[in-house]
């Protein structure tokens, strides 16, 4: 049998020593439409060599104008290294099964025994209006446009989304079928979407142009539509697979190494707080939680403290820390100070007060060569020094915000002695605006170690952060950054990190072409009032491709169809 098999395969590839054939890869098919790629052998005493790996290119380079390529290969652990290394996912390749269901495109995971196949899905609209034109289409989903799957849209466009993947380790032993951006962009989707829990992961994307071009359509037989693209153990097991440290430091990965060389972005003003995040008080089973009483307030949480880079008129978390309630602001966020990448050399670092440290004061200015501002407190030496200083001068000027009519702006310099470190000789200079309200007779120090700059100069600075804060505060209502499901510090520690991605896909979006509309409003306010501006579309499946279409071109299209191909798209017009 095994004679006959060879001798009517379409194609054999052989790796031969002199006369000893130690590798072989044959095909079978019509070579034109689908192959099918069989026993890819290799004697013992030459694995591990990259034969195996040779052989498998020469068929794909071979038949790299086929259509479909389909390889069924054993589901063992020693195979999963060989096909990822051929980008090839979980000893998969091109399936062509799509149907319709419910409006969306369904694409098969196919399950044989221990085999699973999957579809690849790949944007060629001229290949599909092609296959229109003979009447040789799979499926056709309508493209309903809302503003998240817009952001997500354009995050693709500018490839946003794929990084994700690089910057967290695959540790997943099966489930390989399902890209790990995928999944993490699904998971950003359902924060997004003001989903909070695991459950909502698989329905957080319908939307038939997104799915498509995230290049997945991905879709269990054993699952009906309204169940979603996977189970939610998919998502939990994920989760449990990554430490709290490892999703942190996936964020500040996946910001620093992706999104901000990709998008070009070097923001010189920054931004440092601590946001507290509250748990309920009376349940001890969040893990690494602390119970701390502030201003009278009893209270059991955590705290995240955010590097902000301020873009335009919003902020982009750049690098973020966690840690529990009891640590203070100073204490959470020195490390970060010390060696972050983000703080580069002339830029500006805007506090608050919960950050006073004479010594990273120093440390910023001399080693890092970053300047600070940040406000003074009232029992400060400095404070009292500078409000008598100003009251003695009264060189006063108007505050340049209109709305504070009511308050008048004065600069101090040469500050710099009456706050000292305990090692006084290494203290730099500092100067301060101190900000006089007429109506209360209240009195506000903002200082800096920026000596060139005047008072109008350093308020206008320290009051970006007021700004930026309050877009964050309504980031984290809208999205509920404190709506947890589960008790476990690692699955708090993932809800803070895809909520965060959302917050910056919005924030990134606000300051590209497409979403500059929205510059100067909140999320929650732009969902409110958001109108779709987007034609609607058509997506039209091929095998393995997929084109998009505007409604009008499509419409021109079905006019020219055949009136089979007409059949398989009326499902479409009786959407519309």
């Amino acid at each position: 049998m095994l004679k006959n098999a060879y001798a009517n395969s379409l194609k054999i590839f052989g790796a031969y020593k002199k006369e000893k054939l130690f590798g072989i890869i044959r095909v079978i098919a019509d070579g034109y439409s689908i192959i099918f790629i069989q026993d890819i052998l290799v004697l013992p005493e030459y694995q591990h060599l990259g034969i195996g790996m040779a052989l498998l290119k020469r068929i794909l380079e071979t038949y790299q104008n086929t259509y479909q390529k389909i390889l069924l290969t054993d589901k063992i652990e020693k195979t999963i290294p060989f096909y990822k290394e051929l980008q090839l996912v979980f000893w998969t390749y091109l399936l062509k099964s799509v149907i319709m269901k419910g409006g969306f495109p369904i694409l098969f995971i196919i399950k044989i025994g221990a085999i699973e196949m999957i579809q690849i899905c790949h944007n060629e609209k001229e290949k599909v209006y092609q296959a229109i034109r003979t009447g040789n289409i799979d499926a056709a989903a309508m493209s309903l446009p809302n503003l998240i799957d817009d952001i997500l849209l354009t995050m693709k466009k500018h490839n946003l989304l794929k990084p994700l993947s690089f910057a967290l380790e695959e540790k997943r032993r099966d489930n390989h079928h399902i890209p790990l951006d995928i999944l993490l962009c699904l998971a950003v989707a359902a924060k997004m979407k003001q989903k909070t829990s695991l459950t909502d992961v698989p329905f957080a994307v319908t939307n038939a142009e997104l799915l498509a071009e995230l290049g997945w359509n991905i879709w269990n037989t054993e699952r009906d539509i309204n169940e979603g693209l996977f189970s939610e153990s998919v998502m939990r097991k994920l989760i449990a697979k990554y430490s709290s440290e490892e999703w942190i430091s996936f964020y500040n990965d996946y910001v620093q190494k992706q999104v901000l060389e990709t998008m070009q972005l070097q923001p010189s003003i920054h931004i440092l707080d601590c946001t507290k995040i509250p748990v309920n008080l009376n349940n001890e089973n969040y893990k690494e939680s602390t119970v701390v009483t502030i201003d009278g307030e009893t209270m059991r949480g955590y705290k995240l403290g955010v590097l902000r880079g301020v873009l335009d008129d919003s902020g982009i978390a750049e690098e973020i820390v966690f840690g529990t309630l009891k640590t203070h602001d100073l204490e959470l966020t020195r490390e970060l100070l010390k060696t972050s990448s983000c703080l580069k050399e002339h830029d500006i670092l805007i506090n608050d007060r919960g950050f006073l440290s004479r010594e990273i004061l120093n440390y910023l200015k001399t080693t890092k060569k970053v300047d600070t501002y940040l406000p003074a407190k009232e029992n400060m030496i400095l404070w009292q020094d500078a409000v008598q200083l100003a009251k003695n001068a009264n060189h006063w000027q108007k505050h340049p915000n209109k709305k504070r009519k009511e308050q008048e702006i004065q600069l101090v310099t040469d500050l710099g002695p009456l706050w000292e470190s305990e090692k006084p000789q290494e203290d730099v200079p500092i100067n301060a605006c101190v900000v006089h309200d007429k109506k209360t007779d209240n009195y506000f120090v903002f200082m800096t170690t920026d000596t060139s700059k005047t008072a109008r100069q350093i308020i206008n600075t320290y009051e970006l952060r007021p700004e930026i804060e309050e877009d964050f505060r309504q980031m984290k209502d809208f999205w509920k950054l404190e709506d947890f499901k589960s008790t476990q510090y690692h699955y708090i520690t993932y809800h803070i990190i895809m909520t965060l991605i959302g917050y910056l896909y919005f924030q990134i979006y606000k300051n590209l072409e497409e979403g500059n509309v929205y510059i100067g409003k909140s999320l929650p306010i732009v969902v409110k009032n958001y109108t779709e501006t987007r034609p609607k579309s058509v997506v039209i499946y091929v095998g393995q491709f997929f084109g998009i279409f505007p409604f009008l071109e499509f419409l021109q299209l079905y006019a020219e169809c055949t009136l089979e191909v007409r059949q398989l798209l009326d499902p479409i017009l009786a959407k519309v």
